[in-house]
């Protein structure tokens, strides 16, 4: 683990209601968390998440109601922090491990000259991930050299020794397609928030592209290195919605080219980017969820690949029909990733490709 010296690390959801601010000297661990909870509640694949002793981060919410906690039902000693405005999760903190996380795509960026106007993370080099854990349910290979764990990491436990190891990278060979099922020859897909009570279903054939982004934007809402987006026609994403609270009433359906901003059903909370005010969130009020983007100048909603639904070994269902074909806007990359797919600067075909 490199030490950074007396250093304050700060950083922040995407609209800046939410920040925080780490005061340490070092660390006590870093890595790329593979674990579905993490790929479920960000959004992305992989989650770079950065451990903190207890008390050396705080959070500051202005309004205070721009906080919004979640503690999930398979880890209830866990509380995720997000902001209630954009619904970017930044982190979060375990009673029982005794430790602050947060994630190293919301740390705070400096501009470069000639380069992303996003900026670079601030000591990146020195606090990137150095292992990957939890990668028995990765949804894609890295081949990047550093050491894989299938479930937790000696360094994460807080114990000696090394176990659940999955070697290096000329053994990695059971991953991406190996994590995923055709799931049959259904037309409909699904998929949903972490908690359940925001799901949606579409059909294969309205997919336009499938592929993992990697612009900062993403990055910075997501607080994922990348994800996997699915765009697909507005029209063909059917939302159905639990009912709000006590309600008897049943659950109700919606399609996401029918969705009002200005009527918006309880279940949802929504977040229109200032760079980008053509495209509004779609998020779970319940869990913090964001499960779709939609876009009023395409007629186009995307969706997370990594919130589909799942076989009982967590294998993502129909990924032949939903799996990306590229890499794209690989300039501003936190992870490099050999795969064998292209990669471009822009969307693919219609920007430079890189890995020529």
């Amino acid at each position: 683990m490199s030490t950074l010296g007396e250093t304050t690390l700060g950083g922040s959801c995407h609209c800046g209601a939410l920040t925080y601010t780490a005061t340490t000297s070092s660390p006590t661990f870093t890595g790329y968390c593979h674990c579905t909870k993490c790929q479920r509640l960000t959004g992305g694949p992989l989650v770079a998440t950065i451990h903190f002793p207890p008390n050396s981060v705080t959070f500051s919410a202005v309004p205070v109601a721009a906080l919004h906690t979640y503690r999930p039902a398979s880890c209830p000693h866990e509380t995720r922090y997000r902001c209630n405005v954009c619904g970017v999760g930044v982190g979060s903190v375990n009673a029982m491990e005794g430790h602050t996380a947060v994630w190293g795509a919301t740390l705070t960026r400096i501009a470069v000259a000639g380069e992303d106007s996003a900026g670079k993370i601030a000591m990146w080099e020195k606090i990137s991930p150095v292992l990957h854990f939890y990668y028995g349910v990765r949804v894609l290979d890295v081949r990047d050299g550093l050491r894989k764990y299938r479930e937790s990491a000696p360094e994460e436990a807080g114990k000696p020794g090394s176990w659940n190891l999955q070697g290096g990278d000329m053994e990695e060979t059971d991953g991406g397609e190996g994590r995923s099922e055709n799931g049959g020859d259904s037309d409909v897909i699904h998929g949903g928030c972490f908690c359940g009570e925001v799901r949606y279903t579409f059909s294969p054939s309205s997919i336009k592209r499938s592929a993992y982004c990697h612009c900062t934007q993403c990055q910075k809402l997501s607080g994922c290195p990348f994800i996997h987006t699915i765009h697909l026609f507005s029209s063909a994403v059917s939302f159905t919605l639990a009912p709000s609270g006590d309600s008897k009433t049943e659950k109700s359906t919606i399609l996401a080219s029918d969705i009002d901003a200005n009527a918006l059903p309880s279940s949802f909370r929504t977040y229109n980017s200032p760079v980008k005010s053509h495209k509004t969130r779609l998020r779970c009020a319940t869990c913090g969820t964001c499960v779709a983007s939609s876009n009023s100048q395409t007629g186009t909603t995307s969706v997370w690949g990594v919130h589909l639904t799942r076989s009982q070994s967590e294998h993502i269902s129909h990924w032949d029909k939903v799996k990306p074909t590229a890499h794209i806007f690989y300039d501003t990359h936190l992870l490099e990733i050999k795969d064998g797919l292209s990669k471009w600067s822009g969307y693919e075909g219609s920007s430079k490709r890189l890995d020529l």
